[in-house]
């Protein structure tokens, strides 16, 4: 979600392949007249600009982690202000893998659009109860930005707004049949109006390349529909399938994947069981709260899929619920609720654990990565562009403070065919760098070049290609 920080590099001049630094339909053009580069396709700059101060500060791999700490605690925060959960919501979200997981390790450009959500209701809320216009005014606009803003960082915001709807409707349910409840409802229905309009405005307005930014996003979703619907349902409940993207795939992280999607499903219908009651005010509550999960899972197959990110905002309704159902003003609460939420937060940290711990040696361990850079620079000269040309790889070391030569991410045959011409017209050398790849199938895609050294290690392969000399 950063690649406008490498990009803003000055050694960054042959980027040119995927994720371009220079492609023109990567540009992003307002009404206003600004136009910029995004960092990709389907998203903005904004995680961008809010990580470079910070990538300033300490120019390390560990550095967006902490920043997502900090995301996380806000969003806490956030859900614990905007549903009165106290503490136990903000501690709660901290434990939750899912949570824990996409705001502080996964990649994906979730972060603003997670703290948006969290602060939806509150922000609107306080709209409902300000008696001032300048305030309502302030907070409309307040809400107006920040939904802007994660918008302008993915696009994908507006399949969220549905189930925001919901999610915040069910923050106020605790009101009803009060002589406010009537009031409330339509200021919030104006204010998320208000919100969705100017959001929507920067997005419909912009176009990339000339086309329609809705229209050249839509154009890039291709997905199989069934293979979608069946992995968003697993993914509302089966937590530990992300640290199987950091942990090799076994017998025991299958086992632990069906333990969780058991308990987790029986989690929900006890918890569900126990805030079921006559009150009609807590009844609406919670049924807005399983609608707001049903419109974020339904509106995110609609998308057309990324879920393994996007799974995460259906987890702000299950941290109400599992607060409200532990919660002291639950009549109905058993120590069955309780036993089950300890079981899970449990097997969350086991599972989070297992993301942090995982062995030196894999293909995601930011030091084994590093490691196998380090020795490749070590033996190559100055003039030498480094080809990432693996998932994550470039993004990586964009991010670890070794940018002293330029990086590039040229997966397919054409990319590296013109990488090679580039590198052999500027007298460059290449260090190619992969993982779980064949050096000997990618060595004829460099004719100019001499394979003059290579090595392997951790499942990482390192060739080093040198100009022909004439």
């Amino acid at each position: 979600m950063f690649h406008r920080l490498a990009c803003l590099d000055s050694i960054q001049p042959f980027n040119n392949f995927e994720h371009s630094c220079f492609r023109p339909d990567l540009r992003f053009t307002l009404p206003i007249g600004l136009s910029y580069e995004r960092s990709f396709s389907y998203g903005g700059i904004a995680s961008s600009l809010i990580q470079a101060p910070f990538q300033a500060i300490w120019d390390n791999l560990e550095t967006p982690r902490i920043v997502g700490f900090f995301f996380l605690i806000a969003s806490g925060i956030g859900i614990s202000q905007s549903f009165h959960l106290g503490k136990t919501g903000t501690v709660l979200t901290c434990l939750w893998f899912p949570i824990a997981y996409s705001l502080i390790h996964d990649g994906g450009p979730v972060r603003i659009s997670f703290l948006a959500l969290s602060w939806t209701p509150f922000i609107c809320n306080k709209f409902a109860e300000a008696k001032k216009p300048a305030l309502q005014i302030s907070l409309a606009i307040a809400l107006s930005l920040l939904w802007a803003f994660s918008a302008e960082d993915k696009p994908y915001f507006f399949y969220l707004i549905p189930g925001s709807f919901a999610l915040t409707y069910a923050s106020i349910a605790a009101t009803k049949g009060s002589a406010v409840y009537l009031i409330h409802t339509r200021r919030i229905l104006i204010v998320l109006a208000i919100a969705t309009v100017i959001a929507s405005a920067l997005v419909l307005r912009a176009d990339v390349n000339g086309l329609p930014y809705f229209s050249y996003l839509a154009d890039q979703v291709k997905v199989d529909r069934i293979t979608s619907f069946s992995h968003t349902i697993r993914l509302l409940f089966d937590f530990p399938e992300q640290s199987e993207r950091i942990i090799e795939s076994n017998l025991a992280t299958k086992s632990l994947s069906a333990i969780s999607i058991m308990l987790s499903l029986l989690a929900y219908t006890v918890a569900i069981y126990t805030l079921k009651k006559k009150d009609s005010s807590q009844n609406l509550r919670l049924t807005l709260l399983l609608t707001s999960v049903g419109l974020f899972w339904f509106f995110g197959w609609i998308a057309g899929g990324r879920f393994h990110h996007h799974f995460v905002f259906a987890q702000i309704p299950a941290i109400v619920i599992f607060s409200d159902a532990i919660g002291p003003s639950n009549p109905g609460k058993t120590p069955k609720i309780s036993a089950l939420l300890a079981i899970l937060i449990s097997l969350n940290l086991f599972s989070l654990s297992a993301v942090y711990a995982a062995p030196k040696n894999h293909y995601f361990s930011s030091s084994a990565f590093m490691n196998v850079i380090s020795k490749g620079i070590e033996s190559s000269p100055p003039n030498t562009i480094i080809n990432c040309s693996s998932w994550g790889c470039y993004y990586s070391h964009s991010l670890a403070g070794n940018m002293d030569r330029p990086v590039v991410w040229a997966n397919d045959e054409a990319s590296m065919k013109s990488l090679g011409s580039t590198a052999s017209a500027n007298n460059f050398h290449i260090l190619h760098i992969c993982y779980a790849c064949d050096l000997k199938s990618i060595k004829p895609f460099y004719k100019p070049f001499t394979l003059s050294s290579s090595f392997q290690e951790n499942g990482w392969s390192v060739a080093q290609f040198s100009p022909n000399r004439h």
